[in-house]
């Protein structure tokens, strides 16, 4: 019986090469593909159909009733959604695998509509990423029992809960993980004022010092020439640099050189307010103050830099906080859907990562490390250079999507870590097509290593070798 992958992309054909390494039929349908990644599956000896797989007759042909299993992992919820439902309909013993990057969506839809596995592959490749910037030997997490274990290669300090000795491979520990967060580092009230006041634009603040002295030296020359009291005298000054002009008080009946005086602080104050208030409304309507809590400088120590806050990002922080470990996060987009989410728990600096400025302000001078999770790789691989330049000591993780180029990325440049989140991320669909109740899984000396649920409802580990190297 084979497996059917839906979608040829960066965790497509990771997912069906390993597939067809491990020994398993493989059939791919994909509507295009790019003529490298077409080339890796034929060569492993599987079949592509090039075909729509949201057509049930495509499906059907492709022998959806014989299969034992289908991976629908393309860049479309929509579309894995809809081939799911397609493919339970085709065949109710079919084991459906489902990639879904709204895990809110995907909550909803875990035991609704028939699909036995939804993953995303922020939420499989994160805990590698964190364990690659603190030099852990934690190789993920997962949940099981309502518990949520991590996984750690070799011996720990905390007691196992559970431990398992895989031959050529070593001990395997399971440690329950903590349940604590950072907490919230909010922002003074004072440090905004602070904030507001470096950020107002200089002519704002030129007109603004030039109109203020100029209200103190007419409230002086009123004080004195119409021997009025002081905050008579400031009264008139500003109704009538606003034009206000009450009438209540006048200098009809004074000396014609304080008339003039007054003609000229109007037309002077009057030409000022208004340019003044121009400056000061266009300040507030391109400027939303909310962003300035994102412009802090922070002064944390020995923390995470996360640079980019998309779903990896994300769930990277997620993993993080769950691990005590403290995080900063930077992201360019103010509106970013997660920053509400995550703004009462972490600090959260809006900027270019790629700008020494923005990394400064997250204090990546004094960061253990710096981890680059936008979705463009040359953005990512900006910024781990700066970051290098300036704290050299700083450890750099990036997401590459391309392997190939993060090996080479590793060997020439100043970077620490270079992963592609598809290629880490296949070994979690693998398994949970293969095994009905996969738990966790990673690929070590060229074999797949799966954590599963026995029907005594115990972890067990199970082992598949490759035939070749991936």
């Amino acid at each position: 019986m084979s497996v059917i992958v839906c979608g040829l992309g960066q965790v497509g054909v990771r997912v069906a090469v390993l597939l067809l390494n491990l020994g398993q039929q493989v059939k791919v349908i994909t509507t295009d593909a790019l003529p490298e990644f077409q080339k890796l599956v034929e060569d492993a000896g599987g079949e592509i159909i090039k075909a729509d797989a949201r057509d049930s007759a495509e499906l059907v042909r492709a022998g959806i009733g014989e299969a034992k299993s289908l991976v629908a992992c393309t860049s479309s919820d929509l579309q894995n959604i809809e081939i799911s439902l397609d493919a339970r309909a085709a065949n109710p013993q079919l084991r459906i695998v489902a990639r879904i990057f709204d895990q809110n969506l995907a909550t909803q839809l875990r035991n609704t509509f028939g699909i036995d596995e939804i993953l995303a592959m922020s939420q499989l490749v994160a805990p590698i990423f964190a364990a690659e910037a603190l030099d852990s030997q934690a190789l993920g997490t997962f949940n099981w029992n309502q518990n949520k274990f991590t996984v750690v290669l070799g011996d720990c300090q905390s007691p196992a809960d559970q431990e398992f000795v895989i031959n050529e491979i070593g001990k395997l520990s399971l440690l329950k993980s903590s349940d604590k967060v950072q907490k919230p580092n909010r922002q003074k009230r004072g440090d905004f004022i602070w904030q507001l006041i470096k950020n107002t634009p200089r002519e704002l603040g030129i007109l603004f010092l030039f109109v203020t002295i100029l209200s103190v030296l007419c409230t002086g020359v009123f004080l004195l020439a119409m021997d009025l009291s002081p905050i008579d005298a400031f009264y008139f000054v500003v109704t009538s640099l606003t034009t206000t002009g009450y009438g209540d008080i006048n200098v009809v009946n004074e000396s014609n050189w304080l008339k003039l005086f007054t003609i000229g602080m109007m037309i002077i104050g009057s030409g000022s307010i208004a340019v003044l208030y121009s400056i000061l409304t266009n300040f507030i309507v391109s400027t939303k103050f909310d962003d300035l809590f994102g412009q802090q400088q922070t002064n944390m120590k020995n923390h995470v830099v996360v640079v980019g806050l998309g779903n990896l990002g994300y769930k990277l922080i997620e993993t993080l906080l769950a691990m005590d470990i403290p995080v900063i996060a930077t992201d360019l987009d103010s509106s970013n859907p997660f920053r509400g989410t995550l703004q009462d728990q972490i600090p959260i600096i809006v900027g270019d990562g790629r700008e020494s400025y923005t990394l400064q302000r997250a204090s990546v001078q004094h960061a253990r490390a710096v981890i680059a999770t936008t979705g463009d790789d040359g953005v990512n691989l900006s910024i781990g250079l700066a970051a290098k330049e300036i704290n050299p000591k700083v450890k750099t993780v990036i997401q590459l999507f391309e392997s190939t180029f993060a090996a080479k990325v590793e060997a020439n440049l100043n970077i620490d870590r270079a992963l592609s989140a598809s290629l880490l991320c296949a070994p979690g669909f693998v398994a949970a097509a293969i095994f009905p109740k996969a738990v966790f899984s990673f690929f070590s000396n060229n074999r797949l290593v799966v954590l599963y649920e026995n029907e005594q409802g115990k972890l067990e580990v199970a082992q598949v070798s490759c035939r070749k190297s991936n």
